[in-house]
């Protein structure tokens, strides 16, 4: 904005995110932190971290990760505008995306045994729990509260552990 006519001026035109603005004492140069939301997946072994290795690379941002028993693990991650729910390899190799909605899908977690996934998604037009297979079939609305957050199974699987946010706490 200049001073004192108020007149407003672009000075950036792409899709980055920009964090702190500070002009030289003279007005000449501008000086700013441009942001690239991209996130790498690294696995490797938590004795020895310096031999972990990149696995998926160039994500949007990645919410969370999540194990499987065969060794492959869930992630979400954002591309497109929106947040959905993969599953790799832990080599990287296969990787499929099991979510594709125009919503957000995030915190996937695999029950024992790895059949069933519970995750959280506002694709009712608030935060629900949802289900779905393995291979990303079947995917059901368990949760019709409204601001609900899945988190995980018991042990024995036969129960889904989840958050509700109700007057303004999560519970």
């Amino acid at each position: 904005i200049s001073y004192p006519s108020g007149r407003l001026r672009r000075i950036t035109n792409d899709l980055f995110n920009y964090s702190g603005a500070s002009l030289s004492a003279d007005g000449s140069q501008l000086v700013t932190v441009q942001y690239d939301k991209r996130s790498t997946i690294w696995i490797g072994p938590p004795s020895a971290l310096e031999h972990a290795k990149r696995i998926v690379d160039g994500l949007g941002p990645v919410g969370a990760v999540s194990w499987l028993p065969d060794g492959s693990f869930l992630y979400s991650a954002g591309a497109g505008g929106n947040i959905n729910i993969w599953i790799s390899r832990a080599d990287g190799s296969g990787r499929t995306r099991l979510t594709d909605d125009p919503h957000d899908d995030s915190g996937p977690v695999a029950a024992p045994g790895g059949r069933l996934i519970v995750f959280t998604s506002n694709r009712s037009g608030q935060l629900a729990v949802w289900t779905m297979n393995r291979d990303g079939s079947q995917q059901t609305q368990i949760t019709h509260g409204g601001r609900e957050g899945a988190t995980g199974f018991s042990a024995d699987g036969k129960s889904i552990i989840y958050a509700a946010r109700g007057s303004g706490k999560w519970m």
